[in-house]
């Protein structure tokens, strides 16, 4: 019956081979199998090593693309509670009693209220004098209020 198997896997014009002959070949064979082994272990890991790399790079793109949108505190009217918009030299004043800023639009409504001399958010008046204006800025500093 081995023999029967034998001759059937043999390609015809073949020759038989010898006992030794077939242990190489099954040696060679098996050499053959752990280096394809090997190859595809490495070709795993570096499939693995790819999408861990990609994993870090989209988690990496996450946080900056969510970093960056939270503004101070300092950056809303202390009236309205507004956002004031960028850039903030041109949407707002800072007044110089308080050191707050505050948005054009509480300041327009002050304005129309009749609250000409006075700021729109302690009611100081407001200084009319460079001497005056740096009294008040030395007094925020004083204190340790200045932004």
């Amino acid at each position: 019956v081995k023999e029967k198997e034998l001759r059937s896997r043999r390609r015809p014009g073949e020759r038989r081979r010898s006992p030794a002959e077939t242990d190489q070949e099954s040696r060679r064979l098996g050499r053959s199998l752990v280096v394809s082994q090997r190859s595809m272990s490495d070709a795993a890991a570096a499939q693995a090593a790819v999408e861990s790399a990609d994993l870090a790079a989209r988690s990496l793109h996450q946080r900056l693309m969510a970093s960056g949108h939270e503004r101070p505190e300092g950056d809303r009217c202390p009236i309205c509670f507004d956002l004031i918009e960028l850039p903030m030299a041109k949407h707002a004043k800072t007044n110089i009693c308080c050191m707050k800023r505050v948005c054009i639009g509480c300041g327009l409504a002050a304005h129309q209220r009749g609250m000409f001399d006075s700021c729109p958010f302690c009611r100081t008046s407001l200084p009319h004098d460079n001497a005056s204006t740096l009294a008040m800025i030395q007094k925020r500093v004083s204190k340790g209020d200045v932004e």
